[in-house]
Formats: C-alpha cells, sequence, structure tokens
C-alpha cells in the first residue's frame, strides 16, 4: 500500500505474506480482521522480489512525518475496529494521510 494508507477489512487472505500465513495456520483460518498500514514509497508499488529488504530498510527522512502520524492512525484504527467492528472503522479509518501535518484528515 502507498505511505499513508490505512486499510481495514474484515478478512482476507495471506496475499503471498508468511508472517500472515503463519498466523492464518495457528488460527486455523482467515476470519480475522486486519489493519494494514502502507509503507510504500513513490506510487506505492514495490515489485514483490524486493519486498523483504524494502520493508526492513528505514524511512527516508521526508517519510517519516507522515510514518509517525500513520502508526498513530493505525493505534486509532486497531481501537475503532475492537469497539465498533470492522465495518465501521473501515468506513473511518480506509483513507490515505495527507502529507501535510493537518491534512484535513477526518478520523483525527
Amino acid at each position: 500500500l502507498p505511505l499513508g494508507t490505512v486499510r481495514i477489512r474484515a478478512r482476507g487472505g495471506a496475499g503471498g505474506q508468511k508472517g500472515l500465513i503463519s498466523v492464518i495456520d495457528v488460527l486455523g483460518g482467515e476470519e480475522f480482521p486486519r489493519v494494514r498500514l502502507g509503507i510504500a514509497g513513490g506510487e506505492g508499488v514495490v515489485p514483490a522480489d524486493l519486498w523483504t529488504s524494502y520493508v526492513l530498510e528505514p524511512f527516508a527522512q521526508e517519510e517519516r512525518e507522515i510514518a509517525a502520524r500513520l502508526v498513530q492512525k493505525g493505534a486509532d484504527a486497531v481501537s475503532e475496529l475492537l469497539a465498533s467492528g470492522p465495518e465501521i472503522a473501515a468506513s473511518r479509518f480506509n483513507q490515505r494521510l495527507s502529507a501535510e501535518p493537518d491534512g484535513g484528515d477526518p478520523a483525527g
């Protein structure tokens, strides 16, 4: 997902992510909600063969403010998910943060 994007889903597949495959195996199915935080810079497209090295790289200086706000937004999204369920949380948080600190973000 592009940097600054919050995506909540009620359930879904692993999408090739090994950590999520492990969680699905332990839980015995895909029926659990997910909160995804986008970290991809630029156009938000990172080739699959570069995912492992990409996610371990530090954010560029110009991305750090958005990343810090994204972590807070993700925490708020999890709280809303637990309080109201995935549909309400998704309607409130499934969006991309503005590059501006006060970017008119309705969710906070």
